[in-house]
This record gives structure tokens, C-alpha cells and sequence, in this order.
């Protein structure tokens, strides 16, 4: 993920949680099934680690010379 989709990622969850619909210029590109994809993962490494341990540590890695 670069900074600009993280950037982009947390305006359009700012903007929906204030009530709002987010305006995206055609210049934007939000990439929402990244960040669905992402959590998904993180959700189902919880699931399967569930019982096992107690803490899960995970790495965002975010490129910020793109």
C-alpha cells in the first residue's frame, strides 16, 4: 500500500463515519478492496490463532517513495 491509498483509505472511512458520502475526484484512486482484503486477513489469522495465544502482533507496511 502506498501513502497516498492509506491517505485516500482514511478519508473515505472518516467521511462514512461522519454520515457522509465521500466525493473522489477521477484523479483518486481508492483501492477499498485492498483495505476489505486486508482485514479479512487479519480476521481470519485471529480466527485460526484463537485458543492458542494471547497477543497477535501484524505489520502494516505502508511505501512512501511511490
Amino acid at each position: 500500500m502506498t501513502l497516498t491509498q492509506l491517505a485516500l483509505n482514511r478519508y473515505i472511512l472518516e467521511t462514512v463515519k461522519g454520515g457522509k458520502l465521500p466525493e473522489i475526484t477521477n484523479n483518486e484512486k481508492v483501492d477499498l478492496d485492498y483495505l476489505a482484503n486486508y482485514f479479512d486477513n487479519l480476521i481470519s489469522e485471529v480466527e485460526k490463532e484463537k485458543g492458542k495465544t494471547h497477543f497477535l502482533a501484524f505489520r502494516l507496511n505502508v511505501e512512501v517513495n511511490k
